[in-house]
């Protein structure tokens, strides 16, 4: 119906698939994600059972063409998450993921095979080691991951000697018609990304020294000589390995390392690497490169399963803490019924017949490729040059452009304006171009109208040789500034890391930014939209490896990086291989591990997790080179302003909305680097106003508050701004009273009592005894007791109530002393270095100094220096 097609693409395209499917003999359909192998097949299933013998619904319409010569909104998303149940007969397709048991996965390969399965919906599970010459069509719904991965999809087809691959891309927005297009034609060409080797990983070597250790004692120079005979270790330095073999052999062995037990020994007098007991079990039970999600099995009871396979699949660690007993839910096509969740498993039984939930999981992937990027640049200028805008009659409008079909009287440009459809079109040659690459008129018409509204907003298109700065006012007046750049995620995220980092070094403000394979985004106060393009996004080519690598070590990335590199390591071994560790426990043990590392010098951890970073997950070279052609004009930068996004920044928007809203999301044992042990807030409960002065050294709390009394900040608050000033207060400033707040803001009693209360609401302030007496000797502004007779506010007497009269309720402790307040960052602080301090006063000392200290005090000393005498 016109209304279904006018919200989502999404009926068209199964409608359209479904058609495809019966029109060929056997069919596999690649998607990028196990979600969505799950959700389009039940739709294909769903729409197959309406069809006239299968239902009493209409069949699909096989006149009617993909999109309908509509365009239709990027945003707008799949039209279901339930499936229904269907009988065998009514079963066309069936999900293969790695998320589906392997048993079951074999199972949908042989019977596509053998042509009891017309139709595969499949993740990259298909993509390779798959013998499937009986498949008659491969389509790919969006663009594949990368040009190499489009090739060996395609390559399913009809896959035996003299065979021909036919395939169907389905872009479903306007910007996948260039991401589609280009893929097919590096695919044509051969253009495939380059193969990458890692360059010397020390998790693996850990690894592989294990194991090697296990069969049998190793000499450690002849591991070394034949560890580098493989290529990726030819250039390892003698000293790094060293330090490898010292962090499995307890090297290190300091207090922080003691709940990490090396799995071998170095015999330094027979200098031999010797495996010490349950290594051998270490290295068959957790070894292997794929990190451990935290996924739970899903497994069938003992008596269902019979003496068949238990194991359905898995399921992510989130998915199951939203599920219940009794939940149904579908995986790899069928439909199972929770029994039981267990810590580390959830037992399901078969429900056929039941409408059920879809699963989700959370992915990751590295981004496309900064060659392939500039391919696809290369082509969307190639695009430009054959465009013809032709006359154009613009009038305003009131409705967002992508409400408008492309092929309609009227197509909308991205800054809410109206052209005529025939305004935009290519010349001969690039249709011709296009039409060889696969493109359907719809498609041509469609990405020609896209490029055309493109140039009207921003009046540049970014190329491989034209990077757009777009300056755009949100809803509240603040600038949205997005970069435009085709050169992919692994280029964009350093980069984006530098830009926030300057921002934050020069203007002192936290600027977000996200990055994804089209571009940046970045968000900026209205006084600050107009910064110059070259002042935020040029960077010297030679600064870029110290910048990046001086940061990264804060992010989440490398928190989570450094957790899965030990984990390949066996440094983080499994406590009891063949059980689930939960996710979280995971990234405990990581971040303990982490703090413990950050204690040495060149930690072989660290030094991996760093690696991998700055050459596997980004692309330093290719932005050094990408900076350089910037720098010398070989690659212009556009810095354009407008009222409302262009059509390729809604696409980059909708990515940022999705980060921040989900960004809470994110466990905060990877967004910190030190974890509480203690909680306060359940203290506090547990004893009404908490008595902290015996646990906090005075001496700490008068460091930190010297240190935050040092503070400057470039912008001073408006004197009525009383809100913004306690809470700055609060952040400069050690324990305090209200008393000590009121002389020094100049509030009275019950504005004053008023802001804290909330504060101490939203949970920023903690209150209870911190120190003896607060504000003396500290190095505070001023005190109470500085404060004359008559001046400021209103005096409390030290008893929380106005000298000389009533007023507002002030929080006492038990032994009538005011409370104190306190910011929760600045507890934390002053609490860890308390905690510090403490430590080194019972660290235990070294056994010469203990005797030394014993013979001191018993007086024994040389004949004729005796101290005592019997």
């Amino acid at each position: 119906s016109a209304d279904e097609r006018a919200g989502s693409v999404w009926p068209a395209v199964e409608r359209s698939i479904l058609n495809e499917i019966l029109s060929h003999h056997t069919t596999l359909v690649f998607v990028n994600s196990r979600g969505l192998a799950e959700r389009l097949t039940a739709r294909l299933n769903d729409l197959y059972a309406a069809m006239p013998g299968h239902g009493d619904a209409d069949a699909p319409r096989s006149d009617e063409p993909y999109a309908g010569q509509r365009h239709f909104h990027p945003m707008a998303g799949p039209s279901t998450n339930l499936i229904h149940p269907h009988a065998p007969e009514d079963t066309i397709a069936m999900a293969h993921h790695g998320s589906v048991s392997k048993d079951r996965r074999k199972r949908i390969e042989e019977d596509l095979k053998h042509g009891r399965l017309r139709c595969v919906v499949a993740t990259s599970s298909l993509e390779l080691g798959i013998d499937m010459g009986s498949v008659d069509l491969v389509i790919q719904v969006s663009p594949p991951l990368s040009v190499s991965s489009g090739l060996q999809r395609v390559g399913r087809a009809d896959h035996q000697v003299g065979g021909v691959s036919h395939a169907l891309f389905y872009p479903l927005t306007r910007e996948q018609i260039i991401g589609a297009a280009a893929t097919v034609e590096c695919m044509l060409t051969g253009d495939i990304e380059p193969l990458s080797i890692p360059r010397c990983p020390l998790d693996v070597l850990a690894q592989h020294t294990v194991a090697a250790a296990a069969m049998e004692d190793l000499n450690p120079d002849d591991w070394y000589q034949t560890v580098r005979r493989a290529a990726p270790f030819a250039d390892l330095d003698r000293s790094v390995f060293d330090s490898v073999l010292g962090m499995l052999t307890g090297a290190y062995d300091s207090e922080a390392f003691t709940a990490f037990r090396p799995s071998l020994m170095w015999n330094h007098e027979e200098h031999l690497i010797s495996a010490r007991p349950g290594a051998q079990r270490l290295a068959v039970t957790s070894g292997g490169t794929i990190p451990d999600r935290g996924q739970y099995t899903v497994v069938l009871p003992e008596q269902e399963a019979g003496k068949g396979p238990r194991r359905v699949g898995e399921l992510d660690e989130e998915m199951v803490y939203e599920s219940r007993i009794g939940d149904i839910i579908t995986l790899g096509t069928s439909t199972w019924q929770i029994q039981d969740i267990t810590h580390d498993r959830v037992v399901v039984v078969p429900a056929p017949g039941r409408t059920a939930r879809l699963p989700f999981w959370h992915g990751e992937g590295f981004g496309r490729d900064a060659g392939f990027g500039e391919m696809q640049g290369r082509f969307v200028r190639d695009m430009v040059n054959g465009l013809h805008d032709g006359d154009c009659t613009v009038a305003s409008v009131g409705v967002a452009p992508s409400d408008y079909p492309a092929s309609s009287d009227c197509a909308a440009s991205s800054d809410g304006m109206t052209s005529s459809s025939d305004a935009a079109a290519f010349d001969d040659g690039t249709t011709d171009r296009l039409r060889a690459d696969g493109l359907d008129g719809n498609a041509i018409s469609n990405l020609a109208q896209l490029l055309h509204e493109q140039r009207i907003a921003t009046g540049a298109v970014p190329t491989d040789r034209t990077l757009v700065v777009e300056r755009c006012p949100d809803e509240e007046g603040d600038w949205r500034i997005v970069l435009h750049s085709p050169y992919g995620k692994r280029v964009h995220e350093p980069w984006a890391m530098i830009v926030g980092n300057r921002i934050k070094q020069r203007y002192g403000y936290d600027g977000q930014v996200y990055a994804c394979d089209n571009g940046i985004i970045l968000l900026l106060p209205q006084s600050d939209g107009h910064i110059p393009a070259a002042e935020l996004f040029t960077v010297d080519p030679d600064d870029i490896q110290r910048l990046v690598a001086e940061q990264v070590g804060e992010s989440v990335l490398f928190t989570a990086r450094f957790r899965e590199c030990a984990a390949r390591s066996l440094y983080l071994p499994r406590t009891d291989p063949g059980k689930r560790v939960p996710l979280w426990q995971q990234r405990l043990r990581g971040v303990q591990l982490l703090n413990a590392a950050r204690t040495q010098r060149n930690f072989p951890l660290l030094l991996e997790t760093t690696r991998e970073c700055l050459q596997d997950v980004y692309d330093l070279p290719a932005l050094r080179r990408l900076m350089t052609r910037l720098s010398n004009g070989e690659i212009d930068l556009v810095d354009v302003e407008t009222q409302a996004p262009s059509p390729f920044a809604e696409t980059i928007m909708f990515g940022y909305v999705g980060q921040v809203m989900y960004q809470y999301d994110q466990p905060h044992a990877e967004r910190s680097a030190a974890l509480l042990s203690l909680d306060f807030d359940a203290l506090e409960r547990l004893l009404g106003t908490a008595d902290m002065t015996a646990v906090l050294d005075p001496d700490v709390i008068h460091d930190v508050e010297r240190e935050l009394a040092g503070r400057t900040f470039w912008n001073e608050l408006d004197e009525r701004d009383v809100a913004g000033r306690v809470a700055r207060y609060a952040k400069t400033h050690g324990p305090f009273t209200v008393d000590m707040m009121m002389v020094e803001l100049h509030l009275d009693a019950e504005r004053a009592v008023r802001e804290l209360d909330g504060l101490k609401a939203r949970g920023e302030v903690l209150t209870g005894l911190f120190m003896t007496n607060p504000g003396r000797g500290n190095g505070s502004r001023s005190t109470v007791d500085d404060a004359q007779p008559g001046e400021g506010a209103e005096s409390y007497g030290g008893m929380g109530k106005p000298v000389g009269g009533m007023g507002p309720d002030v929080e006492m402790a038990d032994d009538h002393r005011p409370v104190q307040y306190l910011h929760r960052d600045v507890f934390r602080r002053i609490r860890a270095r308390s905690l510090n301090k403490a430590r080194e006063a019972i660290k235990p000392v070294a056994p010469a100094v203990y005797q030394a200290l014993l013979l001191d005090r018993q007086g024994v000393g040389p004949v004729g220096g005796e101290r005592y005498d019997g």
